[in-house]
């Protein structure tokens, strides 16, 4: 069951707010200390040009 879950486990990329799986995001960002993960290289993109105006 553990296992189940784990693989449930989901987080909103904070550009386009498209569930991603931290498990296997190939996209992700470390900002104040905080990583956001992507589903794609222009969320990531777009995140990185102003992270202030995505990150929570």
């Amino acid at each position: 069951m553990a296992d189940e879950a784990k693989t449930k486990t989901r987080v909103k990329d904070p550009v386009c707010g498209k569930d991603v799986d931290p498990e296997t995001a190939e996209y992700s960002a470390n900002y104040k200390g905080k990583v956001y993960y992507f589903d794609s290289a222009e969320c990531k993109s777009t995140f990185n040009e102003d992270p202030d105006q995505y990150a929570t």
